[in-house]
């Protein structure tokens, strides 16, 4: 779907085959913080609306959440990724990179093999977006907020 409109993310998700979607967000939303060797920023505090999808990827259990945040907050939306079974983001570091690169963004941190975190600015006319607009994501293999020991988040907020 183009842009990064809420919109846009909530119809992609509804429309996907083997997602369900759950009554209630069964994650810890502020453990979504950054890992806490780069310093917790408090960006999940301020969640005003939040959903969540389950699911599978690879044989994994999987969640999809859209996350609102708060008028005041730096970032409005964020689409997070819930893995459990994730033993470290090394395979996915590279992806990820290369991603926020196509979009104006790059990497700001990583502490090898668990966490990468990416920061950038998404510039009109490079992506589907009609003003700049702040972007942050990261992949963190000891999310906080999983309900099991080894759960990964990854998440982009924009």
């Amino acid at each position: 779907m183009p842009g990064v409109d809420h919109a846009d993310r909530l119809a992609t998700v509804q429309a996907a085959e083997n997602w369900v979607a759950s009554p209630t967000v069964t994650y810890d939303l502020e453990g979504l913080q950054p890992a806490p060797s780069i310093g917790a920023k408090a960006r999940f505090k301020s969640v005003t609306k939040s959903a969540q999808w389950d699911g599978e990827i690879d044989g994994r259990k999987a969640s999809f959440l859209l996350l609102t945040f708060d008028e005041k907050s730096r970032y409005k939306n964020a689409c997070v990724l819930m893995v459990e079974g994730l033993k470290n983001a090394m395979p996915y570091g590279r992806d990820l990179k290369n991603a926020f690169k196509a979009f104006g963004g790059g990497g700001k941190s990583v502490d090898l093999v668990h966490y990468y975190e990416f920061a950038g600015t998404l510039k009109p006319g490079k992506q589907p977006v009609e003003a700049k607009t702040k972007v942050h994501g990261e992949i963190f293999t000891r999310s906080q907020a999983g309900r099991i020991k080894e759960t990964t988040h990854i998440y982009v907020a924009y």
